[in-house]
């Protein structure tokens, strides 16, 4: 994990909300005059004209208000000069910027200010005017954070060819951030993407909350669309959020362990998208895992995130929101993509507006419970609390999710009318929360319906078309990149994606979503939700993978909870079950192609031979010796029960077990010891027919044993079928294992870092 990037500034950072909120109020009328204010007669308008992003031309600086931006520098005579490539009629020119001098030539003249003047020059360099000139500021100590201020000129026509002359007087370096020159005319429609950590879908009003917890999303998606079956990507936030912005897979973004490395540099983000197609981007996050060193910035010119410390974990949103107005109001009449991510209602649930335990939400309550209690629930170091409790506890959680919502509708209020006209928003959360439903607490470790289906809602702006869905329709967050770049009219949904529009036609043939896929922590878990079904996977015999206890103890502890908390195979009817409380037998119509989703969910983590046998549709014990394999130090079992065995015998590797509606196996580990010769696969006892599948099929015959040539593995996941669908299968390809794999000390380092947070997994 990277540094700190912003420095804490304590609880005077959320006391200072309210009165930079009202003065951010003053700050948008101001600007919103400086603006055109017609209203918009098409969802798009012309994009600003930005100059090229040549490699190296920008770079990163955080500025002294702790919001990352990308600039230009220019060198220390303060000139810095902008071609234009494409003649322009009439707008505005918009820019932040700030005046660098070293220290001690500071020191010499503490009293001097610096005014920047922008000239328009010919092709030929010849000067043409001035467009304008700043008021005088002081100069940023390049030693310290620099302090930017926001500058705004009529600016046109130009001629293709023209330079812009930017010049600090006196000579300084100049920084200049999110330079742009923005037509006149039709306002541009924004897209607002706004995320509620830690929301499971039956915690907000459109999705039955039984508290009144988010009346201003409620009625700012009122027209809309809105989903009952939307998953998340991952049972947390790191995995689940970069699969929120790339559209694609957590296993992209996963290392050989299976842990997320956030959001990877040859993945391209849907605000990456929107910053390419001319679009003013920024994202105000209060989640502190998701920061810049680890990719959550890309694309964005504007970005903030609260300090990587524990004290942000309780924050409260005005914390984040004081820098969100602002910066609307700077960019009124622009299109802009924007991220807002508050972490309100993630534990501890202690509404800061509230006295500590205490909610209007559940009055007569006089028992224990304040809102802290959930980690200590989660390990197993309190016992379940009775239901009085429990509603309590919920109680305070829908109270902090209350306190989000207030803060996006003091937001949605001091939008002007026809922006929030012309706006499109999307609303959801990046994970669920479990109460206790299935005997555990918080999030990450299970993969129920509690922690995996979180609210969506999509509220497309004037002119553009809406979701056309029904509610009760799977969906899942990867889908949300193809259709923000569909109803946006921007290039992205053209490469690979995991997600589709949810405005295509045939959005609702998808016949099931993407394995959700849970690594860490323990033995890899997994869940299919294919229509009113989900198939639910976990290794509950591997070990690994859990955590060591000498460094990460409650890691541990949790680990060895989990095989009380989840089922090893099986499958839930969630239209008749929705509570998810009777396991069912697979489904052997679909158990392949869901086991196959589950596979490629984890094969990035794993290099080596893998071998798995299946029997789907029924079939006893079977029993098969492996000869020419590894030793035994190098081979990993995989998705064994007690009822299953893997052991030497002899020279032989001896599997062993019921396979009818299951997925047992090993994983031989790539650059291992080689056994005796070739591989071999012996069928020693089953039940009924029994196919080994390569790249080819071939029926075993007990006794027989038959050769496996290393040019017979295929160097991809098979389709679990045999051509007998009454036979058992025994399939064996080579697993790649693509990720680059992070030494033991960086992957401690970041285990300490997210346990500081209080993530558990």
């Amino acid at each position: 994990m990277a540094s700190i990037l912003h420095r804490f500034r304590g609880p005077a950072a959320a006391q200072a909300g309210s009165r930079l909120l009202l003065a951010a109020h003053l700050s948008l009328l101001v600007l919103g005059a400086l603006s055109t204010s017609c209203k918009s007669e098409s969802p798009t308008a012309s994009v600003p004209l930005r100059p090229a992003r040549e490699s190296g031309s920008v770079s990163t600086v955080e500025g002294k208000d702790r919001l990352l931006r990308d600039v230009r520098r220019s060198s220390s005579n303060g000139q810095w000069e902008w071609v234009l490539a494409a003649p322009f009629e009439k707008g505005r020119l918009r820019f932040e910027w700030s005046a660098i001098v070293p220290a001690p030539a500071l020191a010499a003249t503490p009293a001097t200010t610096h005014r920047l003047t922008v000239e328009l020059l010919s092709a030929k360099g010849e000067s043409v005017r001035t467009l304008g000139a700043s008021k005088p500021q002081g100069a940023s100590p390049a030693s310290q954070a620099p302090a930017f201020s926001l500058a705004d000129f009529e600016a046109g026509p130009f001629e293709a060819g023209s330079r812009l002359r930017f010049r600090l007087d006196p000579p300084a370096e100049l920084l200049l951030a999110d330079l742009r020159i923005v037509p006149a005319g039709r306002a541009a429609a924004p897209v607002i993407v706004i995320v509620f950590d830690t929301v499971r879908a039956d915690a907000v009003g459109f999705g039955g909350a039984p508290d009144p917890s988010t009346p201003n999303v409620d009625a700012i998606v009122r027209d809309g669309w809105t989903s009952s079956r939307a998953y998340a990507a991952a049972s947390w936030t790191i995995p689940s959020v970069a699969s929120l912005l790339t559209g694609r897979v957590p296993a992209t973004h996963e290392d050989t362990m299976g842990v997320p490395l956030g959001i990877v540099p040859e993945i391209r983000t849907l605000s990456e998208d929107f910053r390419d197609a001319g679009w003013a981007t920024a994202a105000f996050v209060a989640n502190p895992t998701l920061h810049s060193g680890i990719g959550f910035s890309k694309g964005f010119d504007t970005f903030f995130v609260t300090p990587y410390e524990y004290p942000s974990i309780t924050l409260p949103a005005p914390a984040t929101m004081q820098h969100v107005i602002p910066w609307i109001a700077a960019h009124e009449g622009e299109p802009f993509f924007l991220w807002v991510h508050l972490m309100d209602p993630h534990d501890p649930y202690t509404p800061p507006d509230r006295a500590r335990g205490v909610t209007p939400f559940d009055p007569a309550y006089s028992g224990s419970i304040v809102g802290d209690e959930v980690n200590h629930l989660l390990l197993g170091d309190l016992p379940k609390p009775p239901q009085r409790d429990i509603r309590h506890l919920t109680a305070l959680y829908h109270d902090e999710i209350r306190y989000a919502d207030q803060e996006i509708g003091k937001l949605w209020k001091a939008l002007p009318e026809d922006l929030r006209r012309r706006a499109t928003i999307i609303f959801t959360s990046d994970h669920g929360e479990e109460m206790g439903d299935h005997g555990s607490w918080k999030h990450g470790p299970t993969l129920w319906d509690e922690v995996i289906r979180v609210p969506l809602a999509i509220r497309p702006g004037e002119g553009r078309p809406n979701v056309s869905l029904g509610e009760n329709v799977p969906v899942s967050l990867l889908d949300i990149l193809p259709t923000v770049a569909n109803l946006a009219g921007i290039p992205g949904s053209e490469r690979p994606l995991d997600g589709r529009s949810l405005l295509d036609p045939d959005a609702a043939a998808r016949k099931a979503l993407p394995a959700i896929t849970m690594m860490t922590g323990g033995p890899t878990r997994a869940a299919v939700v294919r229509g009113d079904s989900k198939l639910i996977f976990f290794d509950r015999e591997n070990r690994t993978s859990s955590p060591d206890p000498t460094k990460d103890p409650d890691g541990a502890k949790l680990a060895r909870r989990l095989p009380s908390l989840l089922p090893a195979l099986g499958s839930f009817d969630l239209a008749a079950d929705p509570r998810e409380l009777e396991l069912r037998p697979v489904n052997p119509a679909t158990f392949g192609d869901d086991w196959r989703s589950i596979e490629v969910g984890i094969a990035h983590t794993r290099a080596g031979i893998e071998v798995r046998v299946m029997s789907p549709r029924g079939g006893g014990r079977i029993e098969l010796a492996f000869d020419g394999v590894a030793k035994q130090g190098s081979l990993e079992p995989f998705a064994l029960e007690e009822k299953d065995s893997l052991e030497l015998s002899g020279d032989a590797l001896v599997l062993a077990g019921e396979v009818a509606g299951d997925a047992d196996g090993f994983l031989l580990r790539a650059g291992a010891t080689p056994g005796t010769g070739p591989l071999g696969v012996t069928l020693r006892n089953a039940g009924g027919c029994v196919e080994l599948v390569t790249t080819d099929r071939v029926r075993l015959t007990p006794g027989a044993r038959v050769p496996v040539e290393s040019t017979k593995l295929p160097p991809s996941i098979p389709r679990f079928e045999t051509r007998d669908e009454a036979c058992a299968g025994v399939y064996i390809w080579r697993a790649a294992g693509a990720r680059t794999a992070r030494t033991p000390a960086q992957i401690d380092e970041e285990r300490k870092k997210l346990h500081a947070l209080g993530y558990v997994h």
